[in-house]
């Protein structure tokens, strides 16, 4: 043997050692996650959808039916979930109202006037009309008294709230059906715009009543109204397009003569017409 030998002989059995106790450590090493960085919060992968577009919504093309909520405590239970959506704005002389178009909810007209009593032959709420509307009204009074005919506004404009009980009113004395005929739903009068106004004289003692359509008065509105802007809305015989009974008291203001005589002359319903001005 050569000297030193059995110092290689140690310093290879304590490295053997070391290699089989490494190894057998090894077999039982547990896995510790990595720790968390400072300020890190890690969440769980979200699985993601679908794109969200951010362009606006189009509102809905004239004559398409969509299915509006309504809420506002003033109105009437209605059965009918299309409802028509107008492009024209609320407050337009062309706004289109109807049975079958979205509720005017609370709106009220920010320009509503009190005619008077040499106008109307009721104060508040019944005897207003918007601004335009009253001054074309008060010209159409003037020129029928200079004709020898006195007409006078019955009812003009109508909160949603005083409409629903008129609306109740009918449904009680009538039943539903033959209500619908005669009263709009709370929403959806002419009245709420303060552009309708309901046309009364001597003849009939201010009574709305179709056989208004056959006096002195009713004929005048007929041949003169529309050179003060307003119109018919409710024509004799057009029941099944305008959904209302025949209504010869009944008048809507849609802002001047020009567009009256384009109505008149166009033979549709006021329905109809407002249709195809954008609503």
């Amino acid at each position: 043997m050569t000297p030193g030998t059995p110092r290689r002989r140690a310093a290879l059995a304590v490295l053997l050692f070391v290699a089989v106790a490494l190894a057998s450590f090894g077999c039982f090493a547990v896995n510790f996650p990595a720790p968390e960085m400072p300020g890190r919060v890690i969440e769980p992968r979200r699985t993601p959808g679908p794109k969200q577009s951010l362009r606006p919504q189009r509102r809905t093309p004239p004559g398409r039916p969509t299915a509006t909520s309504t809420s506002t405590s003033c109105e009437y239970p209605d059965q009918n979930p299309k409802l028509y959506v107008p492009w024209q704005p609320i407050d337009s002389y062309l706004r289109l109202t109807a049975k079958n178009t979205e509720s005017l909810g609370t709106y009220i007209p920010s320009d509503l006037e009190d005619l008077g009593s040499s106008y109307s032959i009721r104060s508040g709420e019944p005897g207003m009309l918007r601004r335009e509307a009253a001054a074309s009204f008060r010209k159409m009074v003037a020129a029928a008294a200079a004709d020898g005919v006195t007409i006078r506004l019955v009812s003009g404009y109508r909160s949603c709230w005083t409409q629903r009980v008129v609306f109740q009113n009918h449904v009680l004395t009538m039943g539903l059906e033959q209500a619908q005929r005669f009263s709009a739903r709370p929403g959806q009068s002419e009245h709420q715009l303060g552009l309708a106004a309901d046309i009364g004289g001597p003849s009939t003692g201010y009574s709305l009543t179709q056989s208004f359509g056959d006096t002195a008065e009713g004929t005048w509105l007929r041949h003169n109204a529309w050179n003060f802007g307003f119109v018919l809305s409710y024509p004799n015989g057009k029941e099944k397009t305008t959904g209302y009974a025949y209504e010869p008291w009944h008048w809507r203001f849609i802002g001047d003569w020009k567009l009256a005589k384009a109505f008149n002359e166009s033979g549709k319903t006021l329905y109809a017409w407002l249709l195809e001005k954008g609503n």
